[in-house]
């Protein structure tokens, strides 16, 4: 089984390329700022599946079947 993660807090999907080059598979990224969400959308096809964390259910993560997760550290006001 190839294993996934789940990237909070995605920005323009740094943790996402990283683990995707080692071989893990992406179960959900959740970036909220717009201008991220287009880059991230143009560096792997699609925006990321969640916009705001407080709007992700358990049974999505539960769901995803994330072996880890990844997360970047929120680096601006809104």
């Amino acid at each position: 089984m190839t294993p996934r993660f789940i990237s909070w807090f995605a920005g323009v999907g740094c943790f996402d390329l990283a683990f995707l080059r080692a071989g893990w598979e992406c179960a959900g990224a959740c970036e909220l700022a717009d201008f991220p969400r287009r880059v991230y959308a143009a560096r792997f096809g699609a925006e990321p599946r969640w916009r705001d964390l407080n709007d992700v259910t358990t049974s999505e993560v539960r769901d995803a079947r994330a072996h880890a997760w990844v997360a970047g550290c929120p680096c601006q006001d809104m």
